[in-house]
């Protein structure tokens, strides 16, 4: 699995930011630091995470999923280390945009995992945030 993070080619998976007002500024900021935009249509949304980014060793199998589970923006970072994860979540204050609330980075662990999966945990971990920040003083 090492191999696989050694690689080049930073890329964001996009969901549900189509016709999001948020969607134009954040392609091209992307675009402009050569990290690939991937807008994943509800169709692969029961694909491997490692396939929807091309991933050596990953291939789309499986059934597709005719309508999205979800309609919430999530964005799935891949290769963004150091500094480029913490100027990309700058660019979301920077720019005056609101944030996508659900985000996460590709790891060995959930590589496998599908997008409709990654979302179910990441609601999960997102509510029980919210659930700790309303219950500290």
């Amino acid at each position: 699995m090492e191999a696989v993070y050694a690689m080049p080619g930073r890329a964001v998976l996009l969901y549900n930011l189509t016709a999001d007002p948020r969607g134009p500024k954040l392609r091209a900021y992307l675009a402009g630091r050569n990290i690939r935009a991937i807008d994943v249509p509800p169709a692969d949304d029961l694909q491997p995470l490692g396939a929807l980014l091309g991933l050596p060793g990953f291939e789309k199998t499986g059934p597709s999923s005719p309508v999205r589970t979800f309609s919430e923006p999530m964005l799935v970072m891949f290769a963004m280390q150091g500094n480029g994860m913490s100027e990309f979540l700058q660019f979301f204050r920077s720019e005056g945009l609101s944030p996508v609330a659900l985000k996460a980075v590709v790891t060995p662990t959930n590589v496998s995992w599908t997008s409709a999966a990654l979302y179910h945990e990441l609601k999960q971990e997102h509510a029980a945030f919210l659930q700790q920040r309303r219950a500290s003083p």
